[in-house]
């Protein structure tokens, strides 16, 4: 009996194993796949590209300069007003010539007074009434008196103070009476028709420029659009910006354009078909090189590539992709080598 009652007992504890084992779920899927990255793209595609190169330029007047006296004098008259548009050879300022005046004019009485007695020398000396030398004395005094008034002449000019060029003046700074050297600033003298416009190409676009070519600009203050044209590159290129420094020649009759102002160019390079174009955010700066990640058969793989054009947005691949290529544009911190991904925004591969 005892016997018996032990085998009951083994056969309770047997069968509640048996009780727990079967209430425990069974998976039928296997061990859990972790999660996909979750990743957007873009598919690579031919784009037709108009290049337009958007650089800073600064516009400069086409002759600027300080107008300063040859001689020393005192301001006898002015002629201008602070600010005001002249003329070519326009009088600005005359400076106190009586001296000179009375000199000149002293000069000029004796030079008649020699022309009439080399004239008559001139005939005494045809007819043999006086000899040669005593003739090339009288008409040596006759040239010096010449000489003498061309020389009175060219220092008259002097004190009359003419504009080079047409232009605007700038501010007066001498007054009627004033004493001024050759050192004195009467004013300054812009020349506002035609400005320069002065801006850099970088190394890359340098070999497209051609003499006489038109570019667009607006003002730093104003959305009009005004044209130039180029006139002169500099030779070489600048060495800490490796960029290319070009002049170009701006139309200003209606003076709504000052010297000293910002400019913003666009310079239309060329138009170029089948060109791949990526977003920036795209491109994975490296130390030697530059890489893209790209999306196949699900998975992450990195390409080294090399870009070419740029514009505020977008960035042209030359070399290191093709179309139809699916390139990730999000998430790019986190991929490695054969990660496996999700696109969010395009159709399952």
């Amino acid at each position: 009996m005892k016997r018996f009652s032990v085998l009951a007992i083994l056969f309770l504890i047997i069968s509640c194993k048996k009780s727990e084992n079967s209430s425990q779920p069974i998976s039928s899927s296997g061990p859990s796949k972790p999660a996909l990255a979750q990743v957007e793209a873009i598919v690579a595609d031919f784009q037709l590209v108009n290049q337009d190169l958007q650089l800073p330029g600064k516009l400069v007047a086409a002759e600027q300069i300080e107008l300063h006296p040859e001689i020393s004098a005192k301001v006898k008259d002015i002629y201008f007003k602070d600010a005001q548009i002249v003329s070519k050879n326009q009088l600005l300022v005359k400076l106190n010539d009586e001296e000179l005046v009375a000199r000149l004019k002293k000069l000029k009485t004796q030079e008649q007074l020699l022309k009439s007695n080399e004239q008559r020398q001139l005939e005494l000396f045809k007819s043999k009434a006086i000899g040669q030398s005593e003739y090339e004395a009288i008409l040596l005094q006759y040239k010096n008196v010449l000489s003498d008034i061309h020389i009175a002449e060219t220092e008259l000019r002097k004190f009359n103070i003419k504009a080079p060029f047409a232009g605007s003046l700038g501010f007066r700074n001498v007054s009627p009476g004033d004493f001024v050297t050759s050192s004195t600033v009467i004013s300054t003298l812009t020349q506002i028709h035609p400005l320069k416009l002065r801006f850099s190409v970088p190394e890359q676009y340098s070999n497209r420029l051609i003499p006489n070519q038109k570019i667009q600009f607006s003002g730093e203050n104003t959305n009009s659009e005004y044209s130039a044209m180029i006139t002169s590159f500099s030779p070489f290129l600048n060495e800490e910006s490796k960029s290319l420094d070009v002049l170009a020649l701006v139309s200003n009759r209606d003076k709504s354009l000052r010297p000293g102002s910002y400019a913003s160019i666009i310079l239309k390079l060329d138009e170029r078909p089948n060109r791949i174009f990526i977003p920036s955010q795209c491109i994975i700066p490296r130390i030697k090189d530059k890489q893209v990640a790209l999306s196949k058969n699900g998975k992450v793989q990195f390409a080294t590539v090399t870009v070419g054009f740029r514009d505020s947005a977008r960035v042209e691949i030359t070399n290191g992709i093709n179309k139809g290529d699916t390139v990730i544009s999000s998430g790019l911190m986190r991929l490695k080598p054969g990660m496996p991904i999700m696109i969010t925004n395009l159709k399952p591969e």
